[in-house]
């Protein structure tokens, strides 16, 4: 038998044992994976004036009473509360806008109180002796000093520094405050009456302390990294 005639039969079997396979049959199943969907969590705080109703911002969480004379005292709080499905692992406060007829000078930042974990921690000393919140050191902080005076924009922040302790609890699990106390000052001379000062806090809530531009934390925190 020549080579071409070998060839041709070898071609032929190949090709006999190929239609044989197509002769068999193999079970298959096919599913789909479907609604493949990524959602981001989100990070949303309201704020109150009394812990009991709840805003995206609020108004007059600060207002000295009518006739507002030297040597009083008026305090407030100010609560943050976490709505978002996000845990909050620290909150920044910023004083800005400082508005008025002059009486900024005379209006001082006698109280700083705010709550962590639970726990209710006066920093007015702290503010006052270690941050440098009193510009000109004579033992007062004024409200032009809380607002415009300390040379960084970051007045200070709460929460866990590096932990992992959730300061603000997602939908709304619990809630902190800040407590400032004003005093006019009693030393106020004569050129202040009928005079306004008025000032906006920001507050800024963060998902992780990596994101705070700060140096330090004592009871509060300043400075920029």
């Amino acid at each position: 038998m020549n080579k071409k005639i070998l060839a041709s039969i070898f071609v032929i079997g190949i090709l006999a044992l190929a239609m044989g396979y197509g002769t068999y049959s193999y079970f298959s199943d096919t599913e789909t994976s479907t609604d493949n969907t990524f959602t981001a969590g989100t990070l949303h705080t309201a704020l109150s004036n009394d812990g009991v109703n709840w805003f995206v911002d609020v108004t007059h969480t600060w207002v000295s009473p009518s006739n507002w004379a030297p040597g009083e005292y008026v305090e407030s709080k100010l609560y943050i509360r976490n709505d978002g499905t996000i845990n909050v692992m620290h909150v920044a406060y910023e004083a800005y806008n400082l508005g008025g007829t002059g009486l900024a000078d005379a209006v001082l930042l006698t109280k700083i109180v705010y709550t962590e974990g639970g726990v209710a921690y006066d920093v007015t000393d702290w503010f006052k002796v270690t941050a440098g919140m009193d510009v000109n050191s004579d033992g007062k902080i004024t409200l032009r000093e809380f607002v415009d005076g300390w040379p960084y924009a970051m007045k200070f922040w709460t929460g866990a520094w590096g932990g992992s302790t959730e300061y603000l609890t997602a939908s709304g699990g619990n809630s902190q405050y800040l407590l400032l106390g004003f005093t006019f000052d009693s030393a106020a001379g004569n050129e202040y009456q009928g005079k306004t000062a008025s000032f906006d806090l920001e507050v800024r809530a963060y998902q992780s302390w990596l994101q705070a531009p700060y140096i330090a934390k004592g009871a509060g925190c300043y400075g920029y990294a």
